[in-house]
């Protein structure tokens, strides 16, 4: 799967909710990658952004807090 901006095309992919479970029309939320500045990722819901983790540094997403493995 591909996923992102082909900057040579112009072509935009991204994920989009289905307006129920019976009906695979486009819904109101998508998932997106915002290539503006460093690439983040952005959970909307019609225009307003519900989620947005931070942009990319490269290891990881700069506004999520680092999670550490439960050894137990």
């Amino acid at each position: 799967m591909k996923f992102g901006r082909n900057k040579v095309t112009g072509l935009d992919r991204y994920l989009s909710s289905w307006r129920s479970a019976d009906d695979p029309s486009k819904g109101n939320s998508t998932y997106v990658i915002d290539p503006s500045g460093f690439p983040q990722l952005l959970l909307r819901n019609g225009l307003a952004i519900e989620f947005r983790p931070g942009p990319w540094n490269g290891f990881g997403f700069s506004g999520v807090p680092q999670t550490i493995s439960n050894t137990v």
